[in-house]
C-alpha cells in the first residue's frame, strides 16, 4: 500500500485503477518493502537497481520494465537517457537469450509468400477514439488494398471488442474482399496463436503498437521477416528487420544512440512519409458562439488524455506570458486537469482560459481553433492530426510524435524558440497562412493510403532481404554487429 500511496500522488484519476494493479503486482514480485521511502527523484533509480541486482527471474524483470514504461507515461517521472539505456539493455539481453535458445529448422520462405501473407499484432482494440486501436484497423485496411495479398491475420489483445470499436471495424473493413483472407484473432481467447500462425505457413510479421515487452516480437524474428512501427522518438527494446516511423533517419539516429539502442537498430530504421490515417475529410465547422468563444479571439488549444503529466511548469508559464501581453488571445484546454492546476489557471488567466473536460466531437471543436499548441511531450499524435484536418496550425517542438507531423522548418528548437514562434503566429499578419499551406501538404501525404501501401510493400521487401541475409546466425550476433 505504501507504493501505491506514492504512485497515486500526482497521477491522473483515470489511470489510478491501472496504477493500483501495478503497485499490487510489484509488492508481490519485488517485495512489499522494496521501494519504501522512494520519491520522484529516487524512484526510477531504485527500480532499475533492483532489476540489475540479479535477484529476480527474467519474466519478473520484463514485467516490471513494461510497468515502469506505463507509469512514466501515465504519471511520470519520464525516463532520462541513462535510465532508458539501462532498461533497454536489460530487456534486449533477456529477449535475445530466449530467442537464441529456440531450436528451429532453417526457414525457407519465398519472397512471394512474404508478400502474400501478413500477420499483424495490433495491441488491444479499446475504442475508435484510441489512436493505436483505430490505427491497427487502418493498417490492416491499407494492406488489404493490395490485390496480391491472400492472408491477413490481425492479432489483438482482450477477450471482447467494445461495441463502438466493433462499429468502426465494420465500417472501415466492410469493403475488404474475401480473397484477402482477413481474420481477427484474440490472443487471450487463443493462447496458441503463435503455433497456429506457424502452421498456416510463412508470412511477414507486423507490429503496430503491440506492448513493447511482448516476447513474441523477438520470437517472430526467428520465424520470418519483421516490420515494426516504433511510435515516436523512443527506440524499441526488441529487434525487427525494419523499424519505421514518420521522422527523418537523421532525427532518430542520435536520439536512439543516446537512449541506448545498438547501431544495428538505427541501420534498420526507415522513414515513411505516410501512415494508417483514415482521412474522413474536413469536419463540419462549429460556431464559436456555441462555446462562448469570441469571434475575434486568437484561440490557442491544447488537447490530451494525460495533461497531468504533459503540462509541465515551463509550458504553462510560457502560455501565461503569451496571454498576458495579448488580450485578444485565449487558451482552450481539452482533457482532464488536476483541481489545483485548473484552479490556478482559472484564477491567473481569468477569461483568457477556457476548459472542456471532454468533447466527443473533437474534430468539429478544432474548427474553432487557430493554433494547436502541443505541450512538451512524446505523445499527442492523434489529437494533432485531428486539429490539422480541421484547419488549425500546428506548433510543436522538435521532439515526440507530433513533431513528425510538421515540416522540419516549423519545429521549435527549444522552449524559448517555441514561444517566440507562437508570438509570431499571433502578431505577424500572414504568418498563419504561410504555415498552413506546407502543413496541409504534409498532412495530405501522411493520409494518403495508396502511398502508405507503397511504403509498406517496400518495407516488406527490405525486411525479407534482411531476414534472408541473417539466416543461420543467432539474433544476438545480428543485433550486436557494429
Amino acid at each position: 500500500m505504501a507504493l501505491f500511496d506514492f504512485l497515486q500522488d500526482g497521477a491522473q484519476e483515470r489511470y489510478l485503477p491501472s496504477i493500483k494493479i501495478i503497485a499490487d503486482r510489484w509488492d508481490i514480485m519485488l517485495g512489499e518493502d522494496a521501494l519504501d521511502g522512494v520519491d520522484d527523484f529516487t524512484f526510477t533509480e531504485r527500480v532499475i537497481s533492483l532489476l540489475e541486482s540479479g535477484e529476480y527471474r527474467a519474466d519478473v524483470i520484463l514485467q516490471v520494465i513494461s510497468d515502469l514504461g506505463s507509469i512514466a507515461w501515465w504519471r511520470g517521472p519520464h525516463l532520462g537517457d541513462g535510465h532508458a539505456g539501462r532498461v533497454a539493455a536489460l530487456a534486449r539481453r533477456l529477449h535475445l537469450n530466449g530467442a537464441d535458445a529456440l531450436t528451429l529448422p532453417p526457414r525457407d520462405i519465398p519472397r512471394s509468400a512474404a508478400r502474400r501473407a501478413h500477420v499483424v499484432f495490433g495491441g488491444d482494440l479499446v475504442g475508435p477514439f484510441h489512436s493505436p486501436s483505430r490505427g491497427a484497423i487502418d493498417y490492416v485496411a491499407a494492406l488489404a488494398m493490395d490485390p496480391e495479398v491472400e492472408r491477413i491475420d490481425l492479432h489483438h489483445g482482450g477477450e471482447s471488442i467494445p461495441p463502438n470499436m466493433q462499429a468502426y471495424i465494420d465500417e472501415r473493413l466492410a469493403n475488404v474482399p474475401p480473397e484477402r483472407g482477413l481474420t481477427l484473432i484474440s490472443t487471450q481467447e487463443n493462447p496458441n496463436y503463435l503455433i497456429d500462425t506457424i502452421r498456416k505457413g510463412p508470412c511477414t510479421y507486423h507490429f503496430w503498437c503491440e506492448p513493447i515487452m511482448a516476447p513474441h516480437i523477438t520470437i517472430a524474428s526467428r520465424l520470418g521477416p519483421t516490420v515494426m512501427f516504433t511510435c515516436g522518438d523512443e527506440p524499441p527494446p526488441q529487434y525487427a528487420d525494419v523499424f519505421w516511423y514518420f521522422h527523418e533517419p537523421q532525427h532518430m539516429a542520435p536520439i536512439w544512440k543516446r537512449r541506448g539502442a545498438p547501431s544495428s537498430f538505427s541501420r534498420n530504421y526507415v522513414q515513411s512519409l505516410s501512415g494508417p490515417f483514415y482521412d474522413e475529410g474536413p469536419p463540419a465547422p462549429r460556431a464559436r458562439a456555441e462555446l462562448g468563444l469570441p469571434d475575434d479571439a486568437f484561440v490557442i488549444a491544447t488537447v490530451g488524455n494525460r495533461l497531468t503529466v504533459d503540462l509541465d511548469e515551463a509550458f504553462v508559464t510560457g502560455i501565461e506570458k503569451i496571454l498576458r501581453d495579448r488580450p485578444n488571445a485565449l487558451w482552450l484546454v481539452v482533457g482532464g486537469l488536476p483541481d489545483a492546476l485548473l484552479d490556478a489557471c482559472q484564477t491567473i488567466l481569468g477569461d483568457q482560459f477556457r476548459y472542456i473536460v471532454q468533447d466527443l466531437e473533437l474534430a468539429r471543436l478544432m474548427t474553432t481553433v487557430d493554433v494547436f499548441a502541443n505541450p512538451f511531450r512524446q505523445g499527442g499524435g492523434n489529437s494533432a492530426m485531428i486539429a490539422l484536418t480541421a484547419g488549425a496550425v500546428l506548433l510543436t517542438t522538435n521532439d515526440g510524435d507530433v513533431a513528425s507531423m510538421a515540416p522540419p522548418e516549423h519545429r521549435a528548437k527549444d522552449i524559448d524558440d517555441y514561444f517566440a514562434r507562437l508570438a509570431t503566429l499571433i502578431d505577424v499578419p500572414g504568418t498563419m497562412d504561410a504555415w498552413r499551406g506546407p502543413q496541409q501538404e504534409r498532412r495530405k501525404l501522411m493520409n494518403d493510403q495508396t502511398y502508405f501501401l507503397m511504403s509498406l510493400k517496400a518495407m516488406v521487401d527490405t525486411a525479407y532481404d534482411r531476414f534472408e541475409a541473417r539466416q543461420g546466425r543467432t539474433l544476438t550476433s545480428v543485433v550486436e554487429e557494429g
